[in-house]
């Protein structure tokens, strides 16, 4: 995490917003609209008229370097101090339309073991499974080298990556390390994020 990041996190709640939250928070907000917007029939009918063919892969160098180029401080990343992160991007036309960290910690408390993080579809590319098969990307490659399971940060108002997070397997769990680090959210985005939790099973898919 930048330190810039961190420096805002630790504002303490009695003061107002500044202006980077602000933004932050509008931004979230927009999100949220925009997620409504997409969920509607009208929607998913353009979406399946100009439908592309999309690959998912694991990051090449250049594709490294143009997310890094994107995202010079991504803020709903994981902290990866301590971790290995595997890049996937989904690519149609060779543009890239998407991409999922997985992220594995090695005794970085609170966070321990394989995540799922920064999921990110181009707004113009959702509902189209693209999330999904990410998503199903780094479970596969979570069980692949033996995990027990894999977790992740979900934004709790965010009720399309909830969906999608359940749909996967995914349940809520309670953690006390963890929740007392979200916590500080509320300072930034006005909403907190939650985790959930996939059990793996070595061999079978689900």
């Amino acid at each position: 995490m930048s330190p810039n990041i961190e420096a805002q996190l630790s504002i303490p709640r009695k003061q107002g917003p500044g202006p980077g939250q602000v933004v932050i928070r509008i931004k979230h907000r927009l999100g949220i609209y925009l997620r409504k917007a997409q969920d509607t029939a009208i929607y998913k009918r353009l979406v399946r008229c100009f439908d592309l063919e999309v690959v998912i892969k694991e990051a090449s160098p250049e594709d490294l370097r143009d997310i890094n180029k994107r995202n010079k401080a991504d803020i709903h990343q994981l902290d990866a101090i301590g971790s290995a992160t595997t890049l996937f991007v989904a690519k149609g036309k060779d543009k890239i339309v998407g991409y999922v960290y997985l992220v594995r910690y090695h005794q970085a408390v609170p966070y321990e073991g394989h995540w799922l993080s920064g999921l990110r579809v181009n707004s113009s590319d959702r509902r189209r499974g693209i999330g999904e098969s990410l998503s199903q990307a780094v479970i596969d490659r979570a069980r692949s080298e033996g995990a027990g399971q894999i977790a992740l940060l979900v934004f709790e108002d965010n009720q399309a990556a909830v969906r999608l997070y359940h749909k996967l397997g995914f349940t809520f769990q309670m953690d006390k390390a963890i929740d007392t680090h979200t916590d500080r959210d509320m300072a930034l985005y006005g909403s907190r994020r939650v985790m959930m939790v996939k059990k793996i099973t070595c061999g079978h898919k689900a």
